[in-house]
């Protein structure tokens, strides 16, 4: 019967997707429905840009597009290229403040592959 049991929860994990993304499109069409979410997206990466913050902490932006786009944030320098596929993990916000500034659709990404 052990047996028996753990071939059946190996077939089920065997059963899982490995990477379960969500739509950008529907993120984008309800933003206050993934607002504070974490959300695991697939796209295009483009607009890569690399910063430097002032207190010298790297950190990159760009966009991850599908047939719309989301906007990303993420510390460090991810192995990711301008106009090659990606995924992003990470926070979901709708409208967020830094500072002055005010960033609307955005992920902050805890991990891009």
């Amino acid at each position: 019967m052990g047996r028996l049991f753990a071939f059946l929860i190996m077939l089920g994990a065997a059963a899982q997707p490995a990477f379960a993304a969500d739509s950008i499109a529907a993120i984008v069409a309800n933003p206050a429905t993934y607002d504070g979410k974490t959300v695991d997206v697939r796209g295009v990466v483009t607009g890569l840009r690399e910063k430097t913050s002032r207190k010298g902490n790297d950190y990159d932006t760009f966009k991850i597009c599908s047939t719309t786009c989301l906007s990303v944030f993420i510390f460090g320098r991810p192995a990711i290229t301008d106009g090659k596929p990606a995924a992003v993990h990470g926070i979901f916000r709708g409208k967020h403040s830094v500072g002055a500034y005010t960033y609307y659709n955005e992920i902050e990404a805890d991990n891009v592959r």
